[in-house]
């Protein structure tokens, strides 16, 4: 999922800086970047929160 996350991320960098002007490339970099927000997000909950609660300090 990582990787789902880094490639959506990269698209959207791409995309902004090839061609910020138009409507539809901004529409599609927001797009991008949003899936890999909501990508991690899974990451988050099925990754970094059970470890952190598992190794918490007391």
């Amino acid at each position: 999922m990582i990787w789902l996350v880094l490639a959506l991320w990269t698209i959207s960098i791409i995309l902004i800086i090839t061609d910020y002007k138009t409507e539809t490339t901004r529409w599609a970099s927001a797009v991008a970047f949003f899936s890999g927000v909501g990508g991690f997000a899974v990451i988050w909950e099925e990754n970094i929160i059970p470890f952190v609660l598992k190794y918490k300090m007391p």
